[in-house]
């Protein structure tokens, strides 16, 4: 064995038995399963990018505690000033992990207004090189506005 082995060896040791002893905490820095990086504002949407840090953060088993420090460090210089702007006078490391995702969540992913987006529905027209859009569950709404909209006899149009 190499002097430098033996000295590695001898350290380790010496570390096992004071963690043993109870005069060392036992904290193991492991590698982290999988990798998340910085929030890319305007290329990616927050939901989503929450999403993976949400699965990435149970992969790894990270604390509640820890996930203030994680989150404040991997998403990245531009989104932590945002972020400290949006909850002063309090820092970051003072809220709660779940509270900084809703501040940042407001400002990235604001609910839409209903009212606003039918309007913008109902005032679009077709264009040729457009494709037809995936109406899912509100397929029913967007037909019965349609009819009701086109229809010419006004006692029907207001008709509950």
């Amino acid at each position: 064995m190499t002097q430098l082995a033996a000295r590695a060896s001898m350290q380790i040791n010496e570390i096992r038995s004071a963690i043993d002893e109870g005069r060392m905490q036992h904290e193991v820095a492991t590698h982290l399963i999988g990798a998340t990086g910085e929030f890319e504002w305007g290329r990616e949407d927050f939901l989503s990018y929450s999403e993976c840090f949400e699965q990435f953060l149970k992969l790894n088993a990270i604390s509640e505690d820890k996930k203030v420090l994680l989150f404040s460090t991997v998403v990245g210089a531009e989104i932590y000033e945002i972020l400290k702007s949006l909850l002063v006078p309090d820092l970051p490391s003072e809220k709660l992990y779940a509270k900084l995702v809703a501040a940042l969540q407001m400002l990235f992913s604001p609910k839409l207004m209903v009212i606003a987006e039918c309007f913008k529905f109902n005032s679009h027209c077709h264009k040729p090189a457009e494709t037809s859009c995936d109406f899912k569950e509100f397929l029913n709404d967007a037909l019965q506005d349609g009819f009701v909209c086109g229809l010419k006899n006004e006692y029907i149009k207001k008709k509950k």
